[in-house]
Parts: structure tokens; sequence; C-alpha cells
């Protein structure tokens, strides 16, 4: 049986049933290739980490503890709440590329949606 905190995934039918990967707030890309998610990276950085879909290409994208996280429309960016400054950043999934949006001192949001509106 997983260990608390992990993501799964099965089949619609709910056969088949495995870990993708350890970690909490795990959020579908919504091209649905790739789960972002806060946890660890190989057990040990607290972090934003990526993986693909069917199990591959884990890695890190930033070492960030935060709570919130959205995708954008097109999968290409996660924009993430910041614990050290408190603040919102947006990273590209594909280079790893941060850039810092905002300062939000004494706030930190609990729920991040990404509108094009």
């Amino acid at each position: 049986s997983p260990h608390s905190g992990s993501t799964l995934i099965m089949d619609a039918d709910g056969s088949n049933q495995r870990e993708l990967v350890g970690g909490f707030a795990a959020l579908w890309s919504p091209d649905s290739s790739m789960v972002a998610y806060f946890g660890s990276v190989n057990h040990t950085t607290p972090s934003l980490g990526i993986i693909y879909a069917d199990g591959s290409n884990q890695r890190l994208l930033v070492e960030e503890t935060g709570g919130s996280m959205s995708w954008s429309p097109d999968s290409h960016y996660l924009v993430f709440s910041t614990v050290e400054p408190e603040g919102l950043s947006l990273v590209d999934v594909q280079d790893n590329r941060v850039i810092s949006l905002i300062s939000l001192e004494g706030y930190r949001p609990r729920q991040l949606n990404w509108s094009l509106h």
C-alpha cells in the first residue's frame, strides 16, 4: 500500500492502481502530460517538482515548500507561492527559469488560479 502523501494513478475503472510520485497537492497539467507537486525529489529536498504522466522525467523545478500553484493554460509555466520571501513566482517547466512576480509581505495565498481574462 502506498505511503501517505502519494499521488496515485489508475485505469478509469479503478484497477491497476500505482504510485506516480510521493508528495502532496498534485496538480495535472492542462494537456495531461505532467503532474506538478510539492514534496521531495528523490526523498531528500523539499521542493516543487514535476513528473510526466508515464512516470518518467521526475525533476526538481524549485527548492520551495510553498502551498499553492497553478498551471498556465499551455502547460509551459507554473505560478507558485513562495515562502522566503513571501510572494508569487513563475517557473518555466522546460528550462527551470524562475521569475519573481510580486512580493506579498505578510500574506500567503491559499489558492492560485491562472486565468486568461
